[in-house]
C-alpha cells in the first residue's frame, strides 16, 4: 500500500501499520 519514496509518507504508513499490528 505504501510504496512511495517520500520519507514522511513512509513514516505515516509505518506508524499506521505498527498501530494496526498492535491492535491485531
Amino acid at each position: 500500500m505504501c510504496l512511495r519514496k517520500n520519507r514522511e509518507f513512509l513514516r505515516s504508513c509505518l506508524g499506521l501499520w505498527t498501530i494496526l499490528r498492535s491492535l491485531l
